[in-house]
């Protein structure tokens, strides 16, 4: 049977669509769209329910870049299955699951070994910058992307020793991979120097080694005034 998401509002930026509209799916798969100003695809023949949405907002699966399954180590907070069930009835069909676990999501074997029982989503790994967290030791990112990590990151710390998180951004480069960044000098924790100061070495990392890096959850307005100056240059 075909079904026909009916009178939600239809956004996808990447088609350029917000309109009200119905999508005509065939096989679980997307046959057609009719909105307001834009039409694809060939509505299918046969018998179809129709299910009527309106009001609701009807997009592409969702992307989380940071979470925390807690699986393995920490099952008793989140696992592997509760948190897949969880980003699934939210919308949300690719997670990147933050490496703080026991063990530490460090190596190529460990980073399968997570990939390997993602459910019903794309739950994707996200490598350690240094081995064990520890700042001091970088990992194989290459590896690790071929097993199956989508970026690297030290998670809720930073990697406090400069060379070691410069050599972490170059491998990263080489690999392709995006650097998920916690901005944060231990000496000055908790203040708005302390998150700026590491957030302007690793842009300037950035630049330097042509790796792409994303900073986490930014919090005081020296950050952000820092990052609209590394944008702009």
């Amino acid at each position: 049977m075909n079904i026909c998401i009916a009178g939600g509002r239809l956004v996808d930026p990447a088609m350029g669509l917000d309109s009200i509209g119905d999508i005509y799916i065939r096989d679980n798969t997307i046959a057609a769209i009719r909105a307001e100003g834009f039409e694809q695809g060939d509505i299918p023949k046969g018998e179809t329910q129709r299910i009527e949405v309106n009001g609701a907002l009807v997009t592409p699966g969702l992307i989380d870049l940071h979470v925390h399954f807690r699986d393995p180590g920490f099952c008793y907070k989140e696992d592997m299955h509760t948190g897949c069930a969880a980003a699934a009835a939210g919308g949300f069909t690719t997670v990147c699951m933050m490496p703080n676990l026991k063990p530490i999501t460090d190596t190529p074997e460990l980073v399968a070994e997570l990939a390997s029982r993602s459910e019903g989503i794309r739950a994707l790994p996200v490598g350690a910058i240094t081995m064990g967290q520890k700042g001091v030791e970088i990992t194989d990112a290459a590896g690790m992307k071929a097993a199956g990590a989508c970026a690297i990151s030290e998670d809720g710390r930073s990697v406090m020793d400069g060379a070691a998180m410069y050599r972490g951004m170059e491998q990263a480069a080489k690999a392709d991979m995006p650097v998920f960044d916690h901005t944060e000098d231990d000496s000055l924790a908790g203040t708005a120097a302390g998150e700026a100061v590491i957030a302007v070495r690793d842009m300037l990392f950035a630049k330097e080694t042509g790796c792409r890096l994303h900073l986490c959850h930014i919090s005081c307005k020296l950050c952000l005034d820092a990052i609209r100056t590394a944008k702009a240059s």
